[in-house]
Protein backbone atom coordinates (compact mmCIF):
# COMPACT_ATOMS: atom_id res chain seq x y z
CA UNK A 1 0.00 0.00 0.00
CA UNK A 2 2.85 2.80 0.80
CA UNK A 3 4.49 1.85 -2.49
CA UNK A 4 1.12 2.91 -4.61
CA UNK A 5 1.47 6.26 -2.49
CA UNK A 6 4.91 7.05 -3.22
CA UNK A 7 4.44 6.19 -6.94
CA UNK A 8 1.15 8.58 -7.09
CA UNK A 9 2.69 11.08 -5.27
CA UNK A 10 5.68 11.15 -7.43
CA UNK A 11 3.43 11.12 -10.69
CA UNK A 12 1.49 14.00 -9.76
CA UNK A 13 4.96 16.21 -8.39
CA UNK A 14 6.00 15.44 -12.36
CA UNK A 15 2.59 16.67 -13.68
CA UNK A 16 2.76 19.89 -11.50
CA UNK A 17 6.21 20.04 -12.89
CA UNK A 18 5.46 20.35 -16.30
CA UNK A 19 2.38 22.04 -15.45
CA UNK A 20 4.65 24.84 -14.43
CA UNK A 21 7.28 25.49 -17.01
CA UNK A 22 4.46 25.09 -19.87
CA UNK A 23 3.10 28.28 -18.34
CA UNK A 24 6.87 29.93 -17.17
CA UNK A 25 7.77 28.87 -21.09
CA UNK A 26 4.43 31.12 -22.57
CA UNK A 27 5.43 32.87 -26.09
CA UNK A 28 3.80 36.54 -24.75
CA UNK A 29 4.73 39.61 -26.61
CA UNK A 30 6.02 42.19 -24.32
CA UNK A 31 3.85 45.14 -23.72
CA UNK A 32 4.67 48.51 -25.70
CA UNK A 33 7.54 49.48 -27.90
CA UNK A 34 10.75 47.96 -26.57
CA UNK A 35 13.36 50.25 -29.11
CA UNK A 36 12.02 53.60 -27.58
CA UNK A 37 13.66 52.33 -24.23
CA UNK A 38 17.16 51.63 -25.41
CA UNK A 39 17.06 55.03 -27.75
CA UNK A 40 15.91 57.23 -24.96
CA UNK A 41 18.92 55.36 -22.44
CA UNK A 42 21.94 58.04 -21.93
CA UNK A 43 24.71 57.04 -23.42
CA UNK A 44 27.37 55.18 -21.51
CA UNK A 45 31.14 54.64 -23.24
CA UNK A 46 33.79 52.56 -21.64
CA UNK A 47 36.71 54.56 -22.42
CA UNK A 48 39.31 52.19 -20.51
CA UNK A 49 39.52 48.42 -18.37
CA UNK A 50 42.83 47.99 -16.02
CA UNK A 51 43.11 45.11 -14.46
CA UNK A 52 45.64 44.77 -11.52
CA UNK A 53 46.39 43.08 -7.69
CA UNK A 54 45.50 46.19 -5.87
CA UNK A 55 43.66 49.46 -5.67
CA UNK A 56 43.95 53.10 -4.42
CA UNK A 57 41.44 55.31 -2.63
CA UNK A 58 40.41 56.50 -5.52
CA UNK A 59 39.18 53.10 -6.33
CA UNK A 60 41.30 53.03 -9.50
CA UNK A 61 44.11 50.07 -10.05
CA UNK A 62 47.34 51.08 -8.69
CA UNK A 63 49.63 49.41 -11.20
CA UNK A 64 47.94 47.31 -14.11
CA UNK A 65 49.27 43.76 -14.16
CA UNK A 66 48.59 41.02 -17.38
CA UNK A 67 49.31 37.91 -15.57
CA UNK A 68 47.73 36.68 -12.28
CA UNK A 69 48.75 33.60 -10.05
CA UNK A 70 45.82 31.14 -9.36
CA UNK A 71 45.75 32.85 -5.56
CA UNK A 72 45.66 36.83 -6.75
CA UNK A 73 42.42 39.14 -5.79
CA UNK A 74 41.96 40.49 -9.33
CA UNK A 75 40.68 43.64 -9.12
CA UNK A 76 38.73 45.60 -12.41
CA UNK A 77 38.69 49.39 -12.83
CA UNK A 78 36.57 50.57 -15.43
CA UNK A 79 36.41 53.90 -16.95
CA UNK A 80 33.37 55.69 -18.48
CA UNK A 81 32.16 58.65 -19.90
CA UNK A 82 28.26 59.38 -19.81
Amino acid sequence: MRRAKRGTSALLSLLLTGALVALACGNEEPAGDTDLAVEEAPALDVTGVSLGRSIGADKRVVEEVGSFAPTDTIYASVETEG
